[in-house]
C-alpha cells in the first residue's frame, strides 16, 4: 500500500509542472481552455479537470483553436483498444490537405465515458506545400538506386509459390528530414516514402525521398531483431577460439563471412567463393584460412578505428574485401591489388600455413592506408618507406590484440625459414641494413629498387624509439636511444604518413616529418623528439640543412651547404639547426653570405674555429623563435666559445669575439605546412627592419617576391596555388640575417 502511494504522488507530481507550463501559455489556453491542464500546443501530457466533458468525437473539434490546429488540418481515427482497466485508448493521426503527418499522432483516454488524459504530439501552424514536384514514378526508381540491390522480395517466391513482397506502392506524407530533428515544420519536408525488401542483401527499409527534388532523404530499417552483424565463433590458425561477426542469408537460412557493422561491411571469400556455415560454429580446418583473414580484419579495423579515428583504409567507410587461398600470385605470397586483399596459401596443401597472421593482414591492410594517404611511389627510398609503415602498422595491430605478448617479427607465425620474414629487432638477421647505406643496404634496380630490403632502416627506427637501445651504427656513429614506448612512436609514424609526406618522400623527409610529427605531438622541447631524433642518428639518417638533435661540423673549410640540399642552395645562405647541441671545428668561407648556427641548447666553437665575416650564432630554445644569447664574430678562436642556454648571460673567452646582446633578431613562422599553396608568413624583428620575401622552386627559380619596407611586425598569406605541387623553398631576407623553409605544396 505504501509502495501505491508513492506513485500515485509522483504522477500528480508530473501533471502538476504540466499545469504551470500551460498556464504561462495564455495566448493559446485561454480562461475558458484552462479546463485543460497541457504543455503547450498539444504537444506532451495533458490532464482533464473533473469538471471537464469531451467525447473522442467532439475533443478535436471543440479544442481546435487551443490546439492550434487549421482549417486545413483533421484528425484522423486509426484506432481504439481497451485495457481491463476499464479505459478505452483512441489513437489519432493528424493530416494537412489530406497528407499525413509522420508522428503527428495524439492518443484520447477515455474512462467512465469522458477524456480524462491526453497526449502525443501535433505540428501547429501549418504551413507547408501539398503537391509533389516529381513522380511516384520517379521517386521509386530514386529509392532503388539507393538500394542497389541484385534481387528484390517482389522478384522471388516463397516455398507457398507467393512472392515475399508486393511491389512498392509508395505513401506521399511529410517526414521529418532528420529524426533527432525538433517536431516543428521546419524540421519537416515533403517526401514519398517506401517500403522496400530486397533479398539480395537481405535488407528491408523504408526509404525516403524528396517530392520536390527527387533527392534521397532518410532510411528506416525494418529489420528488428535480424542478425545482419551476427556474432559467431570461429576457430582460427593462429590465434586460437575468436569472435567474429557474420551475415545471415534469410533464404540459405546460413551465414557467410560478411560483416556489416565495420565501415561498408568486411566479406571475406575462400578460393574465390563464399564460404558458409549452417550455425555460425566455424570449426572446419578447410575454413580457417577465411575465418582467420576475416577476424585479423576486423582486428585491423578495430586498431585503426580505435586508435587513430580511422574508418577503413580510405577513412570513409569502404567496404575490405578479403581473398583468401588466393595463389594466383604465389602461394607465399599476399598482397594489396588497389581494391581488394589477397592472402595465398602458404604452399604445402595444408591449410595450417595460409598467410593470414595478424601481423600479415595488418601489413596489407596498412598498404592501403598508405596509398590513400602519402601514397608513396613503391620503388627505392619511398617504396622501402612504403613497406616499412605496412611493417610497422602490421606490428602495433599484432600488440594491439595480443598485448605484451605481441613481437617485433614479421610473419613468424606460419612456416618460414629463419622463423619469420623480417626482424625488426635485428633487420641484419634477415640480410636488411639497420643503418641508411650501411650493411646490406640495396643498391640496384632488382625488387623495385629493394622495398623488401631498405625498409629495415626505418624499421630498426621505430624499435629503437619504441623500446630504445645503444650502440655503434655501420658509420661508427655511437648512439643511446631511450625508448617512448611503442604506442607513442606509431602516433608518430602514422601522423608523418597521414600528413607529411608525399608520393616521392625520401628517408630524410621521413626523418623531418617525424620529427614535426613528434612537435606536433608532445610538443617542441619534448623528450619524444629528443629520441625521434636520436633515434634517426642511430639509424644514420641526417636530414638537410642539418635539422638534428646533436650536429658536428668539422670540416677543414665548411662552404656554406650542407649534404643532402639541392645544388642551387649550395651557393645561397644557410642556417644549421639543432634541435640541442652544435659544435665546430671548421673555417668558415662564406664569400659574403650568412652562415648562421641556431642551437637549442648549446653551441660550442671549439678551438681552431674560424668564421667568415658574416657568421652568427644564437640560441633558439627548441627552435621556438626566442633568442636567449647570441654571438657574432670574424676572428680565429684560438681557446673555445660556449653559448649555453644553461648557462645565464656566460660566454666564455670573449676576448676576440664580440658578444652582442641586442642584435637584430629574427622569428620567422610559416603555416600550414604542407599546404595545397595557400599559406601564411609571419616575421616578428626586434628591430625594425626591411624584409625581401622570396619563394625558389626546386631548380632555384624565384617564383615569388615581395619588398616590405620598415616593419617589426610582417603578416601576409601567400598563394600560389596554381603552381605544381612539390618542394619549394621559402626565402626570408634581412639586412643581416637569412631564413630559409621548405615548402611542401600537396
Amino acid at each position: 500500500m505504501k509502495t501505491k502511494c508513492v506513485i500515485i504522488a509522483a504522477y500528480l507530481i508530473i501533471f502538476s509542472s504540466i499545469v504551470a507550463t500551460a498556464q504561462s501559455d495564455t495566448a493559446f489556453w485561454n480562461n475558458k481552455m484552462l479546463k485543460i491542464a497541457n504543455s503547450g500546443g498539444g504537444q506532451g501530457f495533458i490532464r482533464l479537470k473533473e469538471d471537464t466533458k469531451f467525447t473522442p468525437n467532439e475533443f478535436f473539434i471543440t479544442n481546435k483553436e487551443a490546439f492550434r490546429l487549421s482549417d486545413n488540418d483533421e484528425m484522423i481515427l486509426l484506432r481504439t483498444k481497451s485495457d481491463d482497466l476499464g479505459y478505452s485508448h483512441h489513437l489519432y493521426q493528424q493530416k494537412h490537405n489530406g497528407v499525413k503527418i509522420e508522428g503527428a499522432e495524439y492518443i484520447l483516454h477515455e474512462f467512465n465515458g469522458r477524456i480524462s488524459t491526453a497526449n502525443g504530439k501535433l505540428l501547429i501552424n501549418i504551413e507547408k506545400q501539398t503537391n509533389p514536384s516529381i513522380s511516384k514514378e520517379v521517386a521509386l526508381q530514386n529509392a532503388l538506386g539507393v538500394v542497389n540491390a541484385s534481387k528484390y522480395a517482389w522478384e522471388v517466391k516463397n516455398p507457398n509459390g507467393n512472392y515475399f513482397s508486393s511491389y512498392p506502392e509508395g505513401e506521399l506524407l511529410f517526414t521529418k528530414k532528420h529524426d533527432s530533428l525538433p517536431f516543428d515544420q521546419n524540421s519537416f519536408v515533403l517526401a514519398y516514402k517506401f517500403d522496400i525488401f530486397s533479398i539480395e542483401p537481405y535488407t528491408r527499409n523504408y526509404i525516403y525521398i524528396n517530392a520536390q527534388t527527387g533527392e534521397f532523404i532518410k532510411k528506416q530499417t525494418r529489420i528488428i531483431n535480424d542478425c545482419d552483424c551476427c556474432n559467431g565463433t570461429a576457430q582460427t590458425l593462429y590465434n586460437g577460439q575468436q569472435t567474429i561477426v557474420t551475415h545471415h542469408r534469410w533464404l540459405a537460412n546460413d551465414y557467410i563471412l560478411k560483416d556489416n557493422c565495420r565501415g561498408d561491411g568486411i566479406h571475406t571469400f575462400l578460393s574465390g567463393s563464399n564460404v558458409d556455415d549452417g550455425d555460425n560454429q566455424w570449426s572446419l580446418l578447410e575454413e580457417r584460412p577465411a575465418t582467420s583473414a576475416h577476424w585479423a580484419t576486423e582486428m585491423t579495423y578495430d586498431f585503426y578505428y580505435n586508435v587513430f579515428g580511422r574508418n577503413s583504409f580510405d577513412n570513409n567507410g569502404a567496404e575490405m574485401v578479403v581473398n583468401t587461398n588466393d595463389d594466383s600470385n604465389g602461394q607465399d605470397n599476399a598482397f594489396w591489388n588497389g581494391s581488394d586483399f589477397h592472402y595465398g596459401s602458404g604452399g604445402g596443401g595444408s591449410a595450417n600455413n595460409a598467410l593470414v597472421s595478424l601481423d600479415v593482414v595488418g601489413h596489407e591492410y596498412t598498404h592501403a592506408v598508405t596509398e590513400n594517404e602519402a601514397n608513396l611511389t613503391y620503388s627505392y627510398e619511398s617504396g622501402a618507406l612504403n613497406e616499412s609503415f605496412s611493417d610497422i602498422f602490421g606490428t602495433m595491430v599484432e600488440f594491439y590484440v595480443e598485448g605484451n605478448n605481441g613481437n617485433y617479427f614479421l610473419g613468424e607465425d606460419f612456416w618460414i625459414e629463419d622463423g619469420r620474414l623480417r626482424d625488426m629487432t635485428n633487420p641484419n638477421i634477415k640480410d636488411q641494413p639497420d643503418t641508411y647505406l650501411g650493411t646490406f643496404w640495396h643498391t640496384t634496380a632488382t625488387d623495385n629498387g629493394g622495398v623488401h630490403t631498405n625498409n629495415g632502416v626505418q624499421n630498426y627506427w621505430f624499435f629503437l624509439l619504441s623500446e630504445g637501445g645503444s650502440g655503434i651504427n655501420d658509420n661508427g656513429q655511437s648512439f643511446n636511444v631511450q625508448g617512448i614506448g611503442r604506442d607513442k612512436a606509431a602516433s608518430i609514424a602514422y601522423r608523418n604518413l597521414t600528413v607529411y609526406l608525399t608520393s616521392s618522400s625520401d628517408y630524410s623527409d621521413a626523418k623531418n616529418g617525424s620529427i614535426w610529427a613528434a612537435m606536433d605531438l608532445y610538443g617542441n622541447c619534448s623528450n619524444e623528439v629528443l629520441q625521434t631524433v636520436r633515434a634517426w642518428d642511430a639509424v644514420g639518417v641526417f636530414s638537410a640543412g642539418g635539422f638534428d638533435f646533436n650536429i658536428v661540423v668539422n670540416c677543414a673549410i665548411l662552404q656554406i651547404f650542407h649534404v643532402g640540399l639541392p645544388q642551387f642552395i649550395q651557393a645561397q645562405p644557410v642556417t644549421f639547426r639543432a634541435i640541442n647541441d652544435l659544435s665546430a671545428n671548421c673555417a668558415i668561407s662564406p664569400n659574403g653570405q650568412p652562415v648562421t648556427f641556431v642551437a637549442g641548447n648549446s653551441i660550442q666553437l671549439l678551438p681552431g674555429f674560424k668564421s667568415g665575416n658574416n657568421f652568427h650564432a644564437y640560441i633558439d630554445p627548441c627552435l621556438a623563435g626566442i633568442q636567449l644569447k647570441s654571438i657574432s664574430a670574424n676572428n680565429e678562436n684560438t681557446t673555445g666559445i660556449v653559448i649555453d642556454n644553461n648557462i645565464n648571460d656566460t660566454i666564455k673567452n670573449t676576448s676576440t669575439y664580440d658578444f652582442i646582446e641586442n642584435e637584430n633578431t629574427m622569428i620567422f613562422q610559416v603555416y600550414p605546412n604542407p599546404n595545397n599553396g595557400i599559406f601564411n608568413i609571419v616575421v616578428q624583428t626586434t628591430n625594425k627592419t626591411d624584409l625581401i620575401i622570396e619563394l625558389m622552386n626546386i631548380q632555384g627559380q624565384i617564383i615569388y617576391r615581395n619588398n616590405v619596407k620598415g616593419v617589426y611586425i610582417y603578416k601576409d598569406q601567400v598563394n600560389v596555388s596554381d603552381f605544381a605541387k612539390g618542394i619549394y623553398f621559402l626565402r626570408i631576407n634581412t639586412v643581416d640575417h637569412v631564413e630559409i623553409r621548405k615548402i611542401v605544396i600537396q
